[in-house]
């Protein structure tokens, strides 16, 4: 008779140092872009916020319930204050810290009592 010989057990797998390592980079450069993304997402939701605002108070220059937004109404559109270190008074910058980039809000406002908006950019300074 042929009796068949069993097979040999096969070793366990285990995870080698090098995949291991793998698996914490992947890890890390996810989380990074998921970071950076919320970021990027939060500033430029900041910014069309603000373009709607003063698109509104173009259309309706006359309108007065339609008037650019003030600084305080900024902040509250924004829900946040500017950053502390401003470059002139006239400027406001807000910033959203990703995991490799800044992501910068820059508002202008016009002259006259009330200041209201001029100008908004994303990561580009104002002049």
């Amino acid at each position: 008779m042929d009796e068949q010989a069993p097979l040999p057990a096969q070793p366990k797998r285990r995870m080698t140092a090098s995949r291991i390592v793998l698996l914490i980079l992947l890890a890390v450069a996810a989380s990074a872009f998921a970071v950076d993304l919320i970021a990027r997402r939060s500033a430029t939701a900041a910014k069309a916020a603000l373009d709607d605002a003063l698109d509104d108070a173009r259309r309706h220059r006359d309108d007065t319930a339609y008037a650019a937004p003030t600084r305080s109404e900024v902040h509250k559109l924004l829900d946040r204050e500017p950053d502390p270190d401003n470059p002139r008074p006239n400027i406001e910058i807000y910033t959203w810290q990703g995991a490799l980039q800044q992501y910068r809000v820059w508002v202008r406002y016009g002259p006259g009592e009330t200041e209201t908006v001029a100008e908004v950019a994303l990561n580009q300074p104002l002049q």
